[in-house]
């Protein structure tokens, strides 16, 4: 028994490409349009690095960058100096600040905080700018990769069967239409809904907001009433007693 898949002739060949050509092309334009017109699809760089989980990554990127090069940037140490000037300003005397506080500044805490801190930070933003500046790029042109690469399906559906001649090429053609198709269809219908529901969604609360706040309002308005006349009146009494 012969169980191979038969193939369509090459005019039915030629015109099933016709109408999946027609089919993915319609639900591709569709999924175009819905991918432009939203800006679900967009995203945006997080310029603020300290906001960004990857700006800690970056920080400590940056921490065994400035460990590797521990003392080229620069040396963070210093010494204290205390200068004596006359009333004109000038120099007279400059000797060490053998004052604790100012040694330990200087000479711990400051070489720390340099080599530890500062150094890291600057390593890593320059790790972590450039990574956002790629980031924002994308999220500006990423609905029009998606666009292009639809259009390109749309292509290939309408070459198809014009150019492809293998085992099983007219199966491969069907779901090849089937697949595409229903994808587009799918996706773009998900696009659009999501986007006009989350609309409606929104506008429901603002509306269920402002009604409620209404109720609430007279709510408390009349409990203050309720609340504040007997017991001003038990004061009343209690003070003519």
């Amino acid at each position: 028994m012969d169980l191979s898949i038969p193939e369509f002739s090459d005019k039915n060949y030629k015109i099933a490409g016709y109408i999946v050509g027609t089919a993915v092309t319609l639900s591709g334009l569709f999924l175009i349009y819905e991918v432009l017109s939203t800006d679900q699809l967009s995203f945006s760089a997080e310029w603020n690095m300290f906001k960004s989980p990857l700006g800690t990554i970056c920080y400590f990127l940056g921490l065994i960058w400035a460990i590797a090069w521990w003392g080229k940037f620069t040396h963070w140490s210093a010494t204290p100096v205390v200068e004596t000037r006359d009333s004109s300003g000038n120099l007279i005397s400059r000797k060490e600040n053998m004052d604790i506080i100012e040694q330990i500044f200087a000479k711990f805490f400051m070489p720390i905080l340099g080599h530890f801190v500062i150094e890291p930070l600057i390593y890593g933003a320059i790790i972590y700018y450039p990574i956002q500046c790629v980031i924002a790029i994308l999220g500006v042109i990423f609905p029009y990769i998606v666009a292009l690469f639809v259009l390109a399906i749309i292509a290939l559906s309408w070459l198809f069967s014009s150019t492809f001649y293998f085992r099983y090429h007219s199966a491969a053609l069907v779901c090849m239409g089937l697949l595409f198709t229903a994808a587009f269809a799918l996706g773009g219908y998900a696009i659009g809904s999501d986007k006009n529901g989350g609309t409606l969604f929104m506008q429901s609360e603002h509306h269920d907001a402002a009604v409620g706040g209404g109720d609430d309002l007279q709510e408390v308005d009349m409990s203050e009433f309720k609340d504040s006349s007997p017991s001003q009146q038990e004061i009343d009494m209690s003070e003519f007693e």
